[in-house]
């Protein structure tokens, strides 16, 4: 395999990750949206905690 091809192939998986990365947050963003418009601040809040529940059980758990 040749040294561009290589760095061709570098450069194609790091823009999939960023591109899914990317995409990700995206989406978190528009949930976190819709949450915050059919919920309103306290909804948000109360999904806050949740996650901060639910990644407090799994680190200790793992």
């Amino acid at each position: 395999m040749s040294e561009s091809s290589s760095y061709r192939q570098i450069l194609r998986s790091t823009s999939i990750i960023g591109g899914a990365a990317a995409l990700n947050i995206g989406i978190g963003l528009l949930r976190m949206k819709a949450v915050a418009l059919l919920l309103g601040p306290a909804g948000v809040g109360l999904i806050g905690l949740a996650t901060n529940v639910v990644a407090l059980v799994s680190n200790v758990a793992g």
